[in-house]
């Protein structure tokens, strides 16, 4: 799950057994509450949850906003909004993304099939969206998700993106764009793209992992 900052250490949670949370991060530790007490006091509304878990991604953590596409609903990131919108606009085909959050885990992406809807290069594609914008091409050719050095590749990305580039992954089945919060600012200038601030809070699921974290409270 996705957890907070400890400026609001207090987050609500339920988990796949139907059974709801009140969690204090700084504590360490959690409370078994009502769905009533989830409800009235979490920032949730049931018909959100509800649309939510018929979305693509049902444990959506990130605060999102649910978009339609090809008749089924995509939750997401916030801050990608107005980005997956023109990505779409402009045929290309997204896997997934992860908005970069300044302060926190300042590492943002959006990737994509290889090929735009038109048959162009979604790598050639992304670079005429930049335009001027400096960055750089790495090709991986190889899983994300198998890299066995992805802390690492992380690390290496974020140098790049204090000096002010952005890094395209080029993979052997998806290409990604990847940026921090002040360069996808700078993109968004650079397109005319307006910031999002409306938003849905994410949900917030409770694995077996985080449990462990955690001790019940007296």
């Amino acid at each position: 799950m996705t957890y907070p900052s400890s400026m609001n250490p207090i987050h609500y949670a339920t988990d796949w057994n139907g059974k709801y949370y009140k969690i204090d991060w700084n504590k360490k530790t959690y409370t078994l509450i009502s769905e009533a007490t989830f409800y009235k006091e979490g920032p949730y509304k049931k018909s959100d949850l509800a649309n939510l878990s018929k979305s693509v991604y049902p444990t959506q953590g990130n605060d999102y906003l649910l978009l339609k596409k090809d008749g089924q609903s995509f939750p997401v990131d916030y801050k990608l909004v107005p980005l997956v919108k023109l990505l779409w606009k402009k045929g290309f085909a997204t896997q997934g993304w992860n908005q970069p959050a300044r302060g926190e885990f300042d590492h943002g992406f959006v990737s994509f099939d290889h090929y735009i809807k038109n048959g162009e290069s979604s790598l050639c594609a992304i670079e005429k969206l930049l335009g001027d914008l400096p960055y750089k091409v790495i090709n991986h050719f190889n899983d994300f998700l198998d890299t066995g050095d992805l802390e690492k590749r992380i690390q290496k990305e974020e140098a790049l993106y204090k000096k002010g580039f952005f890094v395209l992954s080029v993979e052997s089945n998806f290409v990604a764009i990847g940026f921090s919060e002040h360069l996808m600012e700078k993109l968004y200038k650079k397109l005319n793209l307006p910031l999002n601030e409306k938003r849905l809070p994410g949900a917030g699921i409770l694995y077996e992992l985080d449990i462990k974290r955690l001790h019940k409270s007296k």
